[in-house]
């Protein structure tokens, strides 16, 4: 009769337990489940953004979708971007800046005005002898779930 208690008074310390475990759980996912962005991610939306635009010069995708007018291989990288990430990719004539040549945005995102990181960088396209610069920008924000 003694070892139906004792295996009684275990289950209820595992019951104990399993709730304490539930509930931790629980509280986690509440706390975790109502962060918002805060500058910090600010921050690594521009560093994204920069470093985006760095490989899209350095790898000569911006003077490529120029020269072949066509922004596939844009379009392409920006697919790569991490899921909650949305991009877009712009690409202006120096005697232009105010209508782009060729935009591309990344597919199923529309833009979030809350917190969008904005970079610019100067290229040339060498087509012969002449160089023409160019400016290619992107907009990067964070993809909002509706």
């Amino acid at each position: 009769m003694t070892n139906g208690k004792h295996g009684f008074v275990i289950s209820i310390d595992a019951l104990i337990a399993l709730v304490l475990l539930l509930s931790m759980f629980a509280a986690a996912t509440a706390y975790y489940g109502g962060i918002r962005f805060e500058a910090g991610s600010s921050l690594a939306l521009k560093q994204i953004a920069s470093d985006s635009i760095t490989v899209l010069e350095k790898s000569g995708k911006l003077e490529e979708a120029v020269l072949e007018d066509k922004v596939s291989e844009i379009r392409a990288f920006l697919n790569k971007l991490p899921k909650n990430i949305c991009g877009e990719v712009s690409i202006y004539s120096q005697s232009d800046l105010e209508s782009p040549l060729l935009l591309s945005l990344k597919p199923g995102c529309k833009k979030n005005f809350l917190d969008m990181a904005t970079v610019k960088r100067s290229f040339l396209v060498r087509s012969g002898s002449t160089a023409t610069p160019y400016l290619g920008e992107i907009k990067a924000w964070y993809r909002v779930v509706e």
